[in-house]
């Protein structure tokens, strides 16, 4: 039995256990490879298959019933998750039909599920070629297409054409399913940059260094080497994704001033802002999730990061004082980083958002009682939807004394928008979504 044949065997194992959501499918991608001890080359294409085959859901199902030729409803889990990773194979990684076919096919042996593998087989080797299932969807109302040709829901599909157009929502659908390049950030309170740079210039290829305001940041040719580095374990640098910067940015937290990260977990904002401020700002993050604000501490602990107090609150209720500036990153749909998370387009409910909104208002209501007369909150998400982002701003702003700070005071202006606040959409800039607007207090 080849080992290929034994790592889709797992992934259909995980695709099995995680069906119903998909949620933490990467912990058990890890926890199966360690138990079977696969090589880095397996491990790297168990993560490619489960991953892939929760991207493309919607689009190998629609190839699978075509090549069944009856609803793939009546195939029971294993044998739909064996045909959708063989489908997966043949239509995004272009495998030769001879290989998918005959490792998918043993696949099923290694479940021990001789019976299915005649299904398989058939219905493998019977899949339609592109320009035939493209002809299937051409036949398809055109937001339904697209749903299924790039594997949204459906909802989300019809919102974001009602919001953004047809053009920029294809644009959408195109980078959620797209490589996402990894950034690492510089720590400055581990290591200076010199030294730094020398490090990685010694030891990775093609390093490319940049700021954002005045962050340092570097992407490399081979980012899994730096992953799996002491630059990473021992805090020097850290994972950053691009878009979430530019609300610390606003923040424009500095020394001596009293701080609250209001949603901190798990801590990434937290070490910026200290960070930026070389760890002398009276520093409080709270977060309402014990499991978080442990997940938290270990990694402000990594990052050498000097904290006035940890608290465990929720920032719709949580009273400490009055604060200088507040960091309001809420909980929200997180429409933004679906190209992050393969999970979150499957995780998400239309009414998801009314509830989101509610809470995001409760927050922003209770965080402008906790700051000093003349402090700043910023409130962000890394949602895309008007809903969750400036209908909550304004509603806020109807009932409380407070008023927008424009963000191309802090951030370049090719972020921001004609209303004064950081508004990135994929589609316009090619970093995942997020907003941050800044508030200060009449």
């Amino acid at each position: 039995m080849s080992s290929q044949a034994s790592v889709r065997s797992t992934a259909v194992e995980i695709l099995n256990l995680i069906s119903d959501n998909y949620t933490d499918f990467e912990k058990k991608i890890h926890t199966f490879a360690e138990k079977r001890g696969f090589s880095k080359r397996d491990q790297n294409f168990l993560y490619k298959l489960v991953n892939g085959v929760i991207i493309y859901k919607d689009l190998l199902d629609f190839i699978i019933d075509l090549g069944y030729k009856r609803s793939i409803n009546r195939l029971e889990k294993t044998a739909l998750n064996l045909l959708r990773v063989g489908t997966y194979q043949k239509v995004i990684l272009d495998t030769p039909d001879h290989a998918f076919i005959y490792e998918t096919v043993e696949a099923a042996r290694k479940l021990r599920r001789q019976n299915l593998t005649g299904l398989v087989n058939g219905v493998l080797r019977n899949l339609p070629d592109k320009n035939d299932w493209h002809e299937e969807l051409n036949k398809l109302p055109e937001f339904k297409k697209m749903a299924i040709e790039y594997s949204h829901p459906l909802w989300m599909v019809k919102d974001w054409i009602g919001k953004f157009g047809q053009k920029d929502t294809q644009k959408l659908l195109e980078f959620n399913n797209s490589y996402t390049r990894i950034y690492f950030r510089h720590n400055p309170i581990k290591i200076s940059l010199e030294e730094l740079q020398k490090k990685l210039q010694d030891n990775y290829e093609r390093v490319e260094f940049f700021k954002l305001g005045a962050i340092n940041l570097f992407s490399v040719k081979s980012p899994g080497k730096i992953l799996n580095s002491p630059i990473i374990k021992d805090g020097e640098a850290s994972v950053q994704d691009l878009s979430q910067v530019f609300s610390v940015l606003l923040l424009d937290p500095q020394k001596n001033e009293n701080i609250l990260d209001a949603c901190a977990a798990p801590g990434g904002k937290t070490g910026l802002i200290a960070q930026l401020t070389q760890n002398k700002a009276n520093l409080i993050a709270l977060d309402k999730q014990s499991d978080r604000i442990d997940t938290l501490q270990k990694n402000i602990e990594l990052l050498g990061v000097e904290l006035d107090s940890v608290k465990i609150g929720d920032a719709s209720q949580f009273e400490a004082g009055k604060f200088d500036k507040i960091l309001l990153d809420v909980p929200c749909s997180s429409t933004g980083v679906i190209a992050r998370r393969a999970d979150l387009r499957w995780n998400r409910r239309p009414d998801d958002i009314k509830k989101y909104v509610q809470d995001q208002l409760a927050m922003l209501t209770n965080m402008a009682g906790q700051i000093n007369k003349s402090g700043s909150i910023v409130y962000s998400t890394c949602s895309l939807e008007e809903e969750e982002n400036w209908q909550v701003v304004d509603q806020f702003l109807t009932n409380h004394e407070f008023h927008v700070e424009d963000a191309s005071n802090y951030v370049d202006e090719k972020y921001c928008d004609k209303k004064g606040a950081v508004n990135i959409k994929p589609f316009n800039h090619d970093l995942t979504g997020s907003f941050a607007v800044r508030l200060k207090k009449d």
